[in-house]
């Protein structure tokens, strides 16, 4: 998360918990929500990363884009991509 802006990963999901979670070669739902400076990520239904942003300088609205990090061979597929803007 953020690895551009700073340079490093904010926060990191717990290795294993991604391995009992993620169903290899299988669809996955991954849930992203975006309130205030607070970010939480789920993998199937699973939490995996709850972080509060404590830099209010930091802005907090951007542009939504789907990306695959280089480095490495890997085959990305997206469908029934949903985005909500959360009430007021």
């Amino acid at each position: 998360m953020n690895e551009s802006r700073r340079n490093k990963i904010l926060a990191a999901a717990d290795k294993d918990v991604i391995a009992k979670t993620l169903k290899a070669g299988e669809w996955n739902e991954y849930r992203i929500r975006c309130e205030g400076p607070r970010i939480q990520l789920w993998i199937n239904g699973v939490q995996t990363v709850d972080y509060t942003e404590p830099d209010g300088k930091i802005a907090r609205g951007g542009l939504v884009a789907l990306q695959i990090h280089g480095g490495g061979v890997a085959e990305v597929s997206y469908k029934d991509i949903m985005i909500e803007e959360l009430a007021q």
